[in-house]
């Protein structure tokens, strides 16, 4: 069970997605021959047109997905905030989890970056609370009784720090993609090409050193959609993401439905970053500390 747990966060984490555009179709009536050949035409024609206006709208709407992300990922001080809840079904067993997580960051990949964030995981009724922060060339953690302390650079613990929240998904992986006015603001939803989903984690998780998390296991990814929130400034603000999973490991079986929020605080704006004392930190190798 403690397999499955750790497959489903780490791809909670490194998928990103978002929600659905609307469909329409239209119809027609002809009293003769002659007017139903006519009208079917002109149906066939509306048809290509509108076919042709929703791939330009979806191209387009790519395109500004992508200038939104470039921009957030552009910045060099930022201060968000994570929910996720996650419930489980295995047949008689069920879990739920809730996961809160609060970043401040300024100056990201320079060397004298500070980062901060404060994560509380909850599972079952059972809580636990870690305090991660960057200052001078290293990185402490503070969780369960333990502080430990490693040197990083600057660059390595911005990549570390940051993945937790990162919600790219690139063009290959996304099905429907849609972009809407939303008064200052526009709202972009994706779904995501659940089907062929796989790979994308899969190689995601290669990289960042988890790749054995699916080792043994079937998962589907049944549904993957969220929605960004972009400000005038062309910075998203929040984003929400849903994602339903089945897994099958050892003869196990679990579904699980994951709901996250992020909300970017007043991105563009300097960030100040308060971090906690670096007394009684024990100093131990950086690969103890890696995810």
């Amino acid at each position: 069970m403690k397999k499955l747990l750790a497959a489903v966060l780490c791809t909670a984490m490194v998928a990103s997605v978002t929600a659905c555009g609307a469909k329409s179709g239209d119809g027609g009536t002809a009293t003769t021959a002659a007017a139903a050949g006519t009208t079917a035409a002109a149906g066939t024609t509306a048809q290509a047109e509108a076919a042709t206006e929703a791939k330009d709208d979806s191209e387009s709407a790519k395109e500004f997905y992508q200038e939104v992300l470039k921009k957030n990922e552009e910045l060099t001080s930022i201060d968000m905030s994570l929910n996720m809840d996650m419930n489980m079904d295995a047949g008689t067993e069920k879990m739920t989890m809730n996961m809160k997580m609060d970043v401040q960051a300024d100056g990201l990949n320079e060397d004298d970056m500070k980062y901060y964030a404060n994560m509380s995981t909850e599972t079952d009724g059972q809580s636990v609370d870690m305090v991660m922060f960057y200052t001078d060339g290293y990185y402490y953690m503070d969780t369960m009784g333990q502080k430990v302390k490693c040197v990083m650079d600057a660059s390595a613990m911005t990549e570390q720090g940051m993945d937790i929240t990162s919600t790219d998904l690139t063009p290959e992986y996304i099905k429907e993609i849609s972009v809407e006015e939303q008064g200052d603001n526009k709202v972009i939803k994706i779904t995501g090409d659940a089907e062929n989903m796989m790979p994308y984690v899969e190689g995601i998780l290669a990289n960042s050193g988890s790749a054995s998390s699916l080792e043994g296991m079937d998962v589907t990814i049944n549904d993957i959609s969220s929605e960004y929130v972009v400000n005038k400034d062309g910075y998203y603000t929040s984003m929400k993401l849903v994602m339903d999973i089945d897994m099958e490991a050892q003869g196990q079986k679990a579904s699980m439905v994951i709901n996250m929020d992020s909300t970017v605080n007043n991105p563009g704006q300097p960030v100040e970053v308060t971090l906690p004392s670096t007394d009684g930190f024990t100093e131990v190798d950086a690969s103890l500390l890696e995810g």
